[in-house]
């Protein structure tokens, strides 16, 4: 069951401007002063709040006493990196998606963040256009998940099948948990690009019909 401190709910609204609250989780205060920057050159454009914690201690209690649409936490960090945060945060029932970020990112270090429930993996730097896209992709493939049964696990296999082939992968990720398609149907189409050079996920509109065909849903 989800933490009652971090239950749904909508963003909160600034002179009017409906924004997004994230946590950011970075001993380097400086790249947080530089992303608050940012944020506040944007005006009313800006979709996005941001509090700060230097630490991953800090950001468990932050957790405890605000509610945050997402969590945007460095990888390398001292004492409690963003890999453990991330199971922390789970063993403590938080319900909130976590964006890891890094300098460096590696292939075994994004498939770990992925295997332990991370929702998104970005490298800097990154501009706020570019993470106020991945913060809202973020909540909106974890509301997917909940009506959906696919695991932490078969979402970081999924993601190393399609990351060979195609770049948004996370998009693509959201609309198989959103239609529900099994992972076993991903592995025949994966299978199909790598013999022919073409499958379903070369046109994302075909995931729609295929839900249908599925569900027997013809509308």
């Amino acid at each position: 069951m989800a933490s009652a401190a971090l239950k749904e709910r909508p963003p909160v609204s600034h002179e009017g401007v409906l924004r997004r609250k994230v946590l950011l989780v970075d001993d380097n205060y400086d790249f947080y002063m530089m992303i608050k920057s940012s944020i506040e050159s944007m005006g009313d454009e800006a979709k996005i709040e941001v509090d700060y914690a230097p630490d991953g201690f800090t950001a468990i209690h932050m957790a405890k006493k605000n509610v945050y649409d997402a969590i945007l936490c460095d990888i390398q960090m001292p004492h409690l990196d963003g890999i453990k945060l991330v199971g922390e945060f789970a063993k403590k029932h938080f319900d909130v998606p976590f964006i890891l970020m890094s300098g460096v990112l590696e292939e075994k270090t994004t498939s770990e963040a992925f295997q332990v429930g991370a929702y998104n993996v970005l490298k800097k730097p990154f501009n706020v256009n570019e993470l106020q896209e991945k913060i809202e992709l973020a909540i909106e493939l974890q509301r997917s998940e909940k009506i959906s049964d696919i695991t932490e696990q078969e979402r970081a296999h999924i993601y190393n099948m399609l990351k060979l082939y195609y770049y948004d992968v996370e998009k693509i990720i959201l609309l198989i948990q959103h239609f529900q398609i099994p992972v076993s149907f991903v592995q025949e189409e994966i299978k199909k690009k790598a013999q022919i050079g073409k499958c379903i996920f070369d046109d994302l509109q075909n995931l729609k019909y295929y839900s249908r065909t599925e569900h027997g849903n013809t509308k």
